[in-house]
């Protein structure tokens, strides 16, 4: 199947244009060790690792390469914070949003300071300090306005939303969420502005204003659906199905229990107990 492809002899002028990406996966890789033995000029073979090991060592060696760039080392540099973020290693994740922050500071790069903000109050909200990480979310806030930056004003939002949760702060939370939904819809993403809907279902029930949880549950899930999200639909409709058994049996109750039941069928989707939201 490959070999016509390889191109050994003289070609159509046609065919100078059309260039074909193989990828060889077998153990023994028997393609790789026949190419590199054929020395055909029109092929060039490249020896890839694709494992995470392999991506942070490469994150490594550009950091740690003199001769690279200054701001392609530092932009290596900011993705190991957030490789120390998903490992848990929260204070190695804070120390070098913070070195990032000092170096895009110098450099006059506003977009750069707010995500290293909003990456410093992902990892203190993480931690279990909402009162810090609220800080850092309303600085990148404050860039993301001044910068007119509807991603970075929709981050800082939805992370200054989540900290007021933590901080039962529903009011504040509200409105937080609010602005964070309205980023998602400038920005056309409705999978972050469903995600954003279901906190704000979640800040006004915290609020006791329930119909107006129901209202907005209601649009997000119905949102979510229409854009195949179904986790954050099953999400949304435990809510709205722990709501329904607070007010007690009823029709309505019946038919979000099947809803949701339906969705996790068709996804093959764990079952999510009512009221537990991502």
């Amino acid at each position: 199947m490959v070999a016509p492809l390889l191109a050994e002899q003289e070609v159509e002028p046609w065919m100078e244009r059309h260039r074909f990406i193989i990828r060889d996966s077998a153990p023994s890789s028997p393609l790789t060790k026949q190419l590199h033995t054929a020395k055909n000029d029109r092929v060039l073979v490249m020896e890839l690792d694709f494992s995470s090991e392999g991506f942070v060592q490469g994150l490594l060696d550009t950091v740690s390469n003199k001769g690279a760039a200054p701001d392609a080392r530092m932009d290596a540099f900011f993705q190991l914070a957030a490789v120390d973020f998903a490992f848990k290693r929260y204070p190695q994740a804070l120390e070098k949003y913070g070195a990032c922050f000092n170096y895009f500071d110098q450099k006059g790069n506003k977009p750069m300071q707010a995500l290293c903000l909003s990456g410093a109050g992902d990892t203190q909200l993480r931690s279990g300090k909402p009162v810090e990480a609220l800080k850092f979310y309303q600085q990148s806030l404050a860039l993301g306005v001044e910068e007119k930056n509807l991603p970075v004003i929709q981050v800082s939002t939805f992370g200054a939303g989540n900290a007021c949760l933590e901080l039962a702060r529903h009011e504040e939370a509200e409105g937080y969420f609010k602005h964070a939904d309205d980023a998602s819809a400038k920005m056309h993403n409705p999978f972050a502005k469903c995600d954003a809907m279901e906190k704000r279902g979640l800040a006004a029930w915290q609020q006791g204003k329930v119909e107006q949880a129901i209202d907005i549950w209601t649009k997000g899930k119905e949102l979510a659906k229409q854009f195949s999200y179904s986790t954050r639909a099953i999400s949304i409709l435990g809510g709205l199905i722990e709501l329904s058994r607070k007010a007690g049996p009823s029709r309505r109750l019946v038919e979000l229990e099947a809803e949701k039941a339906a969705l996790e069928k068709s996804e093959g989707a764990s079952p999510v107990p009512g009221g537990q939201r991502a």
